[in-house]
């Protein structure tokens, strides 16, 4: 007699770090990358709500690539080295930018990593302030970031205690929910 499928848990529904090795359901939008107009492209797993980072100097409506569910063989299918801090950027086409109508879909993805990265999205004088501007304030909930609401429970912490926010790379103590300021940003444009 066969065994019945277990159904696959929703990464949103978790209170605790995805394993390694386990597919879940996971929203995925299917991006192209310019000059196509066909819809030849990749499913790509995603993170976050759709935003942009104006205070960053960001103006694009993105969504952030979940590199937890992206594998080598999707890195190598869509062009990228690794997939900490790659963005998708939804309705605006331009010759540099992957982009996406933003539809989302929850498809099946296996959890390739539990590590958690951030790509500083570049060291400018607006990323330094960003981040002051969160120096001493406290996740919300205890485990929501409060720059743009990411739960961070199934996040890892680091070997510091340290959860970094993989959306913008703010530092937070898993014991105490304060921002742990990173002391190695230094604008490189001062």
């Amino acid at each position: 007699m066969p065994r019945a499928k277990t159904p696959l848990l929703r990464i949103d529904e978790l209170t605790a770090p995805p394993v390694v090795g386990r597919t879940y359901l996971v929203p995925h939008v299917f991006q192209l990358t310019y000059p196509s107009d066909t819809r030849v492209g990749n499913w790509v797993p995603v993170r976050g709500a759709v935003h942009d980072d104006a205070e960053l100097g960001v103006l694009r409506k993105h969504l952030h690539f979940d590199e937890r569910f992206v594998s080598k063989a999707m890195m190598k299918r869509i062009g990228i080295e690794n997939a900490h801090s790659w963005i998708v950027v939804i309705g605006q086409r331009d010759s540099s930018m992957r982009w996406s109508d933003g539809k989302v879909e929850w498809r099946p993805a296996r959890c390739v990593t539990n590590v958690v990265g951030f790509a500083n999205a570049g060291r400018t004088k607006a990323f330094f302030r960003f981040h002051q501007e969160y120096r001493d304030k406290e996740l919300l909930k205890g485990h929501i970031c409060p720059h743009r609401g990411y739960d961070l429970s199934t996040i890892p912490a680091n070997a510091e205690g340290v959860k970094v926010c993989p959306l913008h790379g703010l530092h937070w103590c898993a014991k105490t929910g304060k921002n742990v300021q990173r002391k190695h940003i230094i604008p490189l444009d001062l």
